[in-house]
């Protein structure tokens, strides 16, 4: 019974290891090349299963139908108005025929290093286009899609006339950055003109405060002297008025020692009490009790 199952057994594994060799499937994602003594077959794109002669008269290399993405190393140039840039560039491409790109390139890594080759020459035409063209604070003025397009088509062509059946879709710029001495001058001179800017700022501030502290003492001066101008002219008026009230005094000497009198009685009272005295002649005298005491002898 046991050598009947192991008997079993051993012709279930070799149908399925014949059946693995002699068929083969293809998936959604990708596209097939099934070769015979290494001479390709029609490609199949369509998914399911298919036959084969088994290893090694036949084999079966399978491509991917998605978009690929390289990027070429980083390169520095010289643009237009001789300055120096570093650019990385990436290009998308897909396989487009895929007997074609095995006849020719066979796999998918030496796609991409002679993709790679191909790139070199599109730096060069980087070195076209002016500093502005590709850096500039203004969206209008930049010219990288101007740049893009041309490289894309440049690169169509060389891969069309090797008929490596391969369809590119962009090349385009990933970045773009100065050389590590050109960025250290131009951080210097960023850093320069800032000072200067913030110099001038300094200098335009102290001239406008100088401006207006000369404005407001200016304006302090002609206050003070219209002050005192008008003070000048009220104190000329009242010194005409006494003059005035001296002529009528001396009409009157004993009225203007009364009314001096009662002057004098007006602020003391606002000050404290004090006592009115008429004396048998009739003059007015007051005390204070409020004033300090004469010394003794007086």
């Amino acid at each position: 019974m046991r050598t009947k199952l192991t008997f079993f057994i051993g012709i279930l594994v070799a149908v399925a290891l014949a059946m693995y060799s002699i068929t083969y499937t293809v998936r959604f994602d990708e596209t097939a090349v099934v070769t015979r003594f290494e001479k390709p077959g029609e490609p199949i794109s369509e998914a399911g299963l298919g036959w084969k002669w088994p290893w090694p008269v036949s084999k079966v290399y399978r491509y991917p139908k998605k978009v690929q993405v390289l990027e070429p190393a980083q390169q520095q140039y010289q643009t237009a108005d001789n300055k120096n840039l570093v650019a990385s560039l990436y290009i998308t491409w897909r396989i487009e025929d895929a007997g074609a790109f095995f006849t020719s390139l066979k796999d998918i890594d030496s796609a991409r290093g002679r993709l790679t080759e191909l790139s070199d020459n599109l730096y060069a035409k980087l070195s076209e286009y002016a500093f502005d063209d590709l850096v500039n604070p203004d969206p209008e003025a930049i010219r990288l899609d101007a740049f893009e397009q041309a490289a894309t088509e440049t690169l169509r062509n060389s891969v069309s006339a090797q008929n490596y059946g391969i369809a590119i879709e962009k090349v385009g710029v990933r970045r773009l950055t100065l050389p590590e001495a050109v960025t250290e001058n131009v951080f210097a001179s960023m850093r320069a003109s800032r000072e200067s800017l913030a110099a001038k700022a300094e200098n335009e501030g102290a001239a406008r405060a100088t401006q207006i502290t000369s404005e407001a003492e200016s304006i302090r001066d002609r206050i003070l002297a219209f002050a005192n101008s008008t003070a000048n002219a009220i104190r000329a008026e009242g010194q005409e008025e006494v003059v005035a009230q001296y002529g009528s005094f001396k009409e009157e000497p004993d009225l203007a020692i009364f009314l001096s009198k009662l002057d004098a009685v007006e602020k003391i009272l606002s000050q404290g009490r004090a006592t009115l005295i008429l004396d048998e002649e009739g003059t007015l005298n007051f005390m204070n009790p409020t004033a300090p005491p004469a010394p003794a002898g007086q």
